[in-house]
């Protein structure tokens, strides 16, 4: 954290709206992929520091409102990269996949019809059996 950012924190706090939607205090300053950037920073690092909150090291923020642009301390915890990626509301491919209970032919999966494979990903058991049995008879069709 730079120490001109701490020791200037009216200039920070100028580029602060706070009357966003649900309490959310909107970063108006510069954004970088959604969030706000001041100086090499995150702003909601930097929230985080100004409001006497310490970010361990290898702790990332996580919004607990979604909203990228927000540095309300109230609404910024301090986590590790998969709780951030697995939290509630995260649009992350992963989280996403994690919160499907069907494959996308509407087979659940869960129980025996569930694959875990070995790179942590699941699979539906119905489906993988549909697809070798198509498999097979193609290759006995084409005389293998």
């Amino acid at each position: 954290m730079t120490v001109e950012l701490l020791a200037c924190p009216q200039v920070f706090w100028s580029k602060v709206d706070k009357r966003g939607p649900d309490d959310c205090w909107e970063w108006q300053g510069t954004r970088h992929h959604g969030y706000g950037h001041v100086k090499g920073q995150y702003a909601h690092r930097v929230s985080m520091v100004l409001h006497g909150r310490d970010l361990p090291t290898g702790k990332h923020v996580d919004h607990i409102c979604r909203n990228r642009a927000c540095v309300n301390p109230g609404h910024l915890r301090a986590v590790t990269l998969s709780e951030n990626v697995m939290a509630e509301g995260s649009m992350a491919p992963t989280a996403i996949n994690a919160r499907k209970t069907h494959c996308i032919r509407g087979h659940p999966l869960a129980g025996d019809n569930l694959i875990r494979r070995s790179n942590g990903q699941r699979g539906c058991r119905t489906c993988k059996r549909a697809s070798l049995k198509i498999y097979k008879e193609k290759r006995r069709a084409a005389g293998r």
